[in-house]
């Protein structure tokens, strides 16, 4: 059997394409510091980087004399330890720090779960300066009277908080549980005492809107709400008729949206 020899035509330039690795760019993690922190029963849960790229690091520490507290530190870049915070529940109980977050002004925002008085555990959230100075401290007991664990806490664009984790309800069941904390700045007040015995007050960074209320007191124990404005105002300000009466006068103010 004779085979049959036929010319191939190519019409047109032949295309070879030829496969070749991705070139990829060598990485390397070289190890920059390493710090501890030494109690008697300690762990770790979370941690954060502000925008000067400090490292804040938070969870649980145990103290003989309180048990389980939140243990929170912040380190510098180059691994310094800045200042060292732990919290302690108003029941002397477990206290278990569970997430951190930063926000704009490198404010450091812990939340985890603390037991309270008469009530177990609850959610339990602190801010601090970012000097380490405590601002607030918030917490939250659940419809259930029973276990409550924050989970987790971001911070909006605004510098307001949201905290979430789980609850017991009502009808005793765990439930999802979010809260949002809306920061508000605190007033600034300035007192001038007139020649006929009065005090005026101006007021500086009052929230528009919002409402303002400055209280009053004789021995820093009795606060009676002396004065309060709704009109949406950055500086107000009031006059106290009864300071010249009183031997002694005390004020503070407060605002909420």
């Amino acid at each position: 059997m004779k085979g049959t020899l036929r010319k191939l035509t190519v019409a047109g330039p032949l295309m070879v394409f030829l496969l070749l690795p991705a070139f990829t760019r060598g990485e390397t993690a070289v190890q920059a510091w390493v710090q501890r922190y030494n109690g008697p029963g300690n762990e770790a849960c979370a941690v954060a980087v502000d925008a000067s790229n400090n490292a804040i690091v938070t969870g649980t520490s145990y103290s003989s004399e309180s048990s389980d507290d939140y243990a929170t530190i912040k380190y510098s870049s180059e691994g310094v330890p800045l200042w060292t915070n732990r919290y302690n529940g108003s029941a002397n109980g477990l206290d278990g720090a569970r997430s951190v977050a930063v926000d704009s002004s490198n404010n450091v925002i812990v939340t985890g779960y603390s037991i309270g008085s008469g009530s177990s555990a609850d959610y339990a959230t602190i801010k601090y300066s970012s000097d380490g100075v405590p601002l607030w401290t918030n917490r939250y007991n659940g419809p259930g009277n029973g276990n409550d664990e924050a989970i987790a806490v971001v911070v909006d664009h605004n510098g307001n908080l949201i905290v979430t984790g789980w609850s017991v309800g009502s009808g005793g069941t765990a439930d999802f549980a979010t809260i949002k904390y809306i920061c508000v700045p605190s007033p600034v007040m300035t007192g001038l005492l007139l020649t006929d015995g009065t005090l005026q007050m101006e007021v500086d960074n009052v929230l528009q809107p919002g409402t303002l209320v400055i209280e009053g007191s004789t021995d820093l124990a009795g606060w009676l709400p002396i004065f309060t404005n709704t009109t949406p105002t950055n500086v107000l300000f009031y006059t106290d008729p009864d300071a010249g009466s009183a031997p002694a006068r005390f004020y503070r103010a407060f605002q909420f949206p």
